[in-house]
């Protein structure tokens, strides 16, 4: 990867970019390896029930609540998004609030076999994003 700084960030730290960036690439939505961020409220909902679903094995009674919790939690953050911009520190303390929040508002609608599972993928999905 290559290193690239703007005019405007002259006293930033270099970040790493994939090459083709580097050479004024950009990658469209909706396009091969779209990232989190290129995903609407919607989508991210229906991605992260697929996972649920895989991982606990939701009821429909559960779809339907796991989905209307879901959809609040990417909406509710969608909304944050302009503060990210103006108030990082805000922003990450409220990011960290509505996510606990969701956790255990889809954690709570689980039976007890399922929250040992959730609870051990939750363990898991941190120590990935710590890496």
């Amino acid at each position: 990867k290559e290193t690239k700084k703007s005019k405007k960030d002259k006293g930033a730290k270099k970040t790493e970019v994939a090459p083709e960036q580097a050479k004024g690439v950009v990658r469209e939505k909706g396009v091969k390896n779209p990232t989190k961020t290129d995903y609407t409220p919607e989508q991210m909902t229906e991605l992260r029930l697929k996972e649920l679903d895989k991982v606990v094995s939701l009821t429909a009674e559960q779809k339907v609540k796991a989905r209307d919790l879901s959809l609040k939690f990417y909406n509710d953050l969608a909304a944050l998004k302009p503060m990210k911009e103006t108030d990082k520190n805000g922003f990450l303390a409220k990011n960290t609030e509505l996510g606990r929040k969701a956790t255990s508002d889809v954690r709570a609608i689980l039976n007890t076999d399922q929250q040992k599972k959730f609870d051990e993928f939750e363990k898991n999905r941190k120590q990935r994003k710590k890496k």
